[in-house]
């Protein structure tokens, strides 16, 4: 976790012991900075954070920062600044208040820091505040009291496969009804619950003798056999689920 102190002491780095209530350690990972301000798990396994705006790498198994640079000496203290968050394509990206120019007018950057080289490249030079990320990779800001979304071809990841979980085979009788649930793969190992947009075709070989619902249900209708399966097409790109058969003997 981090801290702050507005008076003219140093932000400090303090690892918490959540079985004990103990504080193990203390440390201000960058000298002169008031303020620590954002902590996330970086790309290399490290926790990269920054203070004020300084960016640092510590490395938690030795207990040490292992890189720091000043990135933007200007940045003043504002709470919940900067934002960092981790790209698809493993650099870091963020958000950071850098001052103000004038009485009530402040200046904000969007930026990008590559992780293997730590340079650093400008994306937006405007007011943007906060930082989130969807799971398709794309970027939103707040830039007054607008949101708006940045979103990179070269970030932005397609659906790669659905896992439709239940039985790879069932046996049932007329009338009864199953529960299954999906999960939805992206590239680059990602998952998503969320599909606006998405067209979901929910397919029986023989809608007849059983069919999939887009309630989360199977229905075993009349004897016989049939094959399940969900279908998604988002963003032009179209993924099969895996097949479940399903056999149907009865009446009982």
């Amino acid at each position: 976790m981090a801290t702050s102190s507005m008076t003219g002491g140093e932000g400090k780095l303090a690892i918490y012991d959540t079985a004990s209530g103990r504080v193990e350690l203390e440390q201000a990972p960058v000298a002169g900075k008031k303020a620590v301000t954002s902590l996330i798990w970086g790309p290399d396994g490290n926790i990269w954070g920054m203070a004020l705006g300084a960016l640092f790498i510590y490395d938690p198994e030795r207990r040490e920062v292992i890189y720091s640079d000043d990135m933007f000496p200007t940045a003043d203290y504002a709470h919940s600044n900067p934002r960092l968050t981790v790209g698809t394509d493993g650099n870091v990206y963020g958000t950071i208040f850098t001052g103000y120019v004038a009485d009530h007018t402040y200046t904000s950057k969007m930026f990008k820091i590559d992780a293997a080289s730590k340079s650093l490249s400008i994306l937006l030079e405007s007011n943007a505040e906060k930082l989130a990320q969807d799971n398709f990779g794309n970027l939103y800001f707040k830039y007054g009291s607008e949101l708006m979304k940045y979103s990179d071809p070269n970030l932005v990841v397609q659906i790669d496969k659905v896992q439709l979980k239940a039985a790879e085979s069932l046996q049932l009788h007329p009338g009864d009804e199953v529960y299954y649930s999906y999960e939805v793969f992206l590239e680059k190992g990602r998952t998503t619950k969320e599909l606006s947009g998405a067209d979901i075709e929910y397919w029986s070989s023989r809608p007849d003798k059983a069919e999939i619902d887009p309630k989360g249900k199977i229905i075993a209708k009349h004897p016989g056999q049939a094959e399940l399966s969900i279908r998604i097409t988002l963003n032009g790109v179209t993924v099969e689920s895996n097949k479940i058969k399903v056999k149907i003997t009865g009446p009982f």
